[in-house]
């Protein structure tokens, strides 16, 4: 038999930017799902990954903060077609710890942005990860971003959190 999952593991990139470590969706440092792959570079950029599955994002915070994520989310489907019901639910982990679960919208080639605190965090490097587990709920997670709207770990002003 073989695995019917697809893995993959990267360079992980971060920049600091006014407050904020910003990361390219396509710069996660390991996934895992159905199907994985990266999208454009211009406004419609992301990461997606099909079914269940994880996506991985490194960051490192040169001081001890309590940040909040930014990130433009949706399900997967391919093309725009997901049905009403064809969100996804998301955890998001912190160093192994669950921080939240999200319910994203069902993929419009677009997402929403959810901001999530992260909890208190010590200075040095860290892992985010935006699970999908199996089950009914499982349609997979699209990661948006580009140049002027990235993934964001926003350690300076405080922002709106959702849990």
């Amino acid at each position: 038999l073989y695995d019917p999952y697809v893995t993959e593991e990267r360079s992980p990139y971060q920049r600091a930017v006014d407050g904020a470590v910003e990361i390219p969706p396509s710069a996660f440092a390991g996934a895992r799902w159905e199907r994985l792959g990266t999208f454009g570079d211009g406004a419609d950029a992301h990461a997606y990954g099909a079914g269940d599955g994880w996506f991985d994002y490194a960051f490192s915070l040169g001081h001890a903060a309590a940040p909040t994520l930014e990130a433009r989310l949706s399900s997967e489907w391919p093309g725009k077609s997901a049905p009403p019901d064809g969100g996804s639910d998301v955890a998001v982990l912190v160093d192994g710890v669950r921080v939240a679960t999200l319910g994203v919208i069902p993929d419009d080639g677009a997402g929403r942005v959810e901001k999530i605190a992260l909890g208190s965090l010590r200075a040095g490097r860290h892992m985010l990860r935006l699970l999908v587990a199996p089950g009914p709920n499982a349609h997979g997670l699209c990661v948006y971003g580009n140049a002027r709207v990235p993934l964001r770990i926003v350690t300076g002003a405080a922002a709106t959190s959702r849990r």
